[in-house]
């Protein structure tokens, strides 16, 4: 059964659990009133939630890393169907359905580095091929981008050593025309996205914590109205205040 909104992560290995996947499964469904559908493409669905579809990951693939990421691409659920993939770090804070109207045929739509959090002048300055966006939220349809994943395949050893295992520069970099930004105008970003290490947005919580395993100071920002809270190289304690949106 098709549904206009679906949605679809991956876990892999041990750096996330089931847990992570049913608080975001959970998180849509408290704020998500339509019917929707979620995927969970997995090595391992030991104990995740009896609603969710998983899809088996192919661990004998030569792939490291974030570039698991680029398998979302290889049409697992179906044509026609459009797809918002998110992280297992991110937090669902309200409705999400609004996010499908930046969707496109034919692209990936994402978010820019600058408003996930990330020092764009940083990779900028220090990659030779820096990346133009960041996944941890990406809407598609899931016919669309299948050419992304084929060509990744065929030189798995090639493209993980040129972008150093990040599927975001691998894909702005080779597929320069393939991706666009969520609507960032004040009406929609917001009050619909959030970033909690975004240095340049200013509206909602701000908070300053030492980032424990690289000793510096991080400028953390929280906003309880917008959609989406993008929460960058997470770590455990930057989720502290969050608690209620974790359910």
């Amino acid at each position: 059964m098709k549904t206009q909104y679906n949605f679809v992560c991956l876990k892999f290995g041990n750096k996330y659990t089931e847990i992570h996947v049913n608080r975001l499964y959970n998180s849509i469904f408290k704020h998500l009133k339509e019917p929707f559908t979620f995927y969970c493409i997995t090595d391992n669905n030991t104990n995740l939630n009896k609603s969710i579809h998983t899809i088996d990951l192919d661990m004998s693939l030569d792939i490291d890393g974030c570039m698991w990421k680029i398998c979302i691409f290889n049409e697992l659920v179906g044509k026609d169907i459009p797809l918002i993939y998110f992280d297992l770090d991110v937090v669902i804070q309200n409705n999400p359905k609004n996010l499908f109207k930046s969707i496109q045929r034919n692209k990936i739509t994402a978010c820019s580095r600058a408003h996930a959090g990330f020092n764009t002048s940083s990779e900028f300055n220090h990659h030779l091929y820096p990346s133009h966006f960041n996944s941890s939220m990406m809407g598609f349809y899931s016919d669309d981008m299948k050419y992304i994943y084929d060509a990744f395949m065929e030189h798995i050893d090639y493209f993980h050593v040129k972008y150093d295992g990040a599927d975001d520069r691998f894909i702005s970099n080779e597929f320069k025309d393939c991706y666009t930004f969520f609507n960032y105008s004040d009406d929609y970003y917001f009050r619909r996205i959030a970033s909690y290490m975004d240095n340049t947005v200013v509206s909602g919580e701000i908070k300053t914590v030492i980032d424990k395993d690289y000793n510096q100071v991080i400028r953390l920002v929280h906003d309880p109205k917008k959609t989406v809270c993008i929460v960058t190289d997470a770590r455990p304690y930057f989720y502290e205040g969050l608690e209620e949106y974790f359910i």
